[in-house]
């Protein structure tokens, strides 16, 4: 049915099958980005299902309350979205829903974006359980990555490490070489902020293999961003000099320039340069990155 015969036949039908309308008009609304529209068509029909009550299958009120938060996510409400799609996750896990997984790292991402990081790990952790039951050896790699980047922002990098090592066996099982390199530049990155210069060196060289290979511009200017810090904490300024010189070099080349991540790399650039007993050029450098600083905000 079109959108428009799913206006007309709404008025002729009752019960679930309105409902089921409701939700399918919500998500033909969501599609062209009318939230308040979606939104009230979601809750017109979780109200049709809560007055069936025990009539009214369980999935179908799930699905109520997950067109609710994709509605609220789409107002920019995501704290009310995360929560609404907690109802949805808790349903389907009673039912055992075969694709709880998914809301799971949906709801995580939402939590993400508020900087919940406590939130968004438990989400994560959930869906590597559910993927370890389901078997599923892709998605449960994905799942200890993404558990991986939970644990990191909380700075527990011990952990964050022993997750990307999971994680990275699996898509090695699986030949993966792409997701591999994206594990080991990962914890590169841990191994930086544990002060770990030799074990963070051997694993940016291994990203920087693969993202060459590929010849991914955005891995290789990350993984060579890795490699230089790896090689400031291990006194090797010559050679951190030429890595963090490639990557911002890279980062200046991109058509859509990752601001944040260029003022990391000079930053790096100027503490690397204090260490060289160039003080002056340090100095304007971070007067420089005083202004970009301020603009991001």
């Amino acid at each position: 049915m079109t959108e428009r015969q799913m206006w007309e036949a709404l008025p002729h039908v009752q019960g679930e099958e309105k409902a089921e309308l409701l939700l399918a008009l919500c998500k033909q609304a969501t599609y062209r980005n009318a939230g308040d529209e979606a939104l009230a068509l979601a809750e017109s029909a979780k109200e049709i299902y809560d007055s069936l009550g025990g009539v009214a299958a369980n999935a179908d009120l799930a699905e109520a309350y997950t067109g609710i938060g994709y509605s609220l996510k789409q107002l920019n409400r995501t704290a009310e979205a995360a929560r609404t799609l907690e109802k949805a996750v808790e349903i389907h896990r009673q039912d055992h829903f075969p694709f709880v997984d998914d809301l799971l790292r949906t709801q995580a991402i939402w939590y993400s974006e508020l900087g919940d990081w406590e939130s968004t790990l438990r989400c994560h952790l959930e869906a590597v359980t559910v993927n370890e039951v389901d078997g599923n050896q892709e998605w449960l790699a994905k799942s200890l990555f993404n558990v991986g980047v939970a644990y990191g922002h909380l700075n527990n990098f011990p952990e964050a490490i022993l997750k990307y090592k999971q994680a990275r066996d699996i898509f090695k099982e699986l030949k993966m070489v792409v997701a591999v390199g994206m594990c080991d530049e990962n914890i590169s990155e841990a191994y930086v902020e544990l002060n770990n210069g030799e074990l963070a060196l051997e694993a940016a060289k291994r990203a920087l293999d693969v993202a060459r290979t590929a010849d991914n511009q955005t891995r290789i200017m990350w993984s060579s961003y890795n490699l230089g810090k790896a090689q400031v904490l291990l006194k090797d300024f010559e050679q951190a000099e030429s890595s963090l010189a490639s990557a911002h070099f890279l980062a200046q080349s991109n058509e859509n320039i990752d601001f944040k991540f260029l003022v990391g790399v000079e930053e790096e650039e100027a503490n690397l340069m204090r260490l060289t007993n160039r003080v002056t050029a340090a100095d304007e450098i971070e007067r420089r990155l005083t202004t970009i600083r301020e603009i991001l905000g």
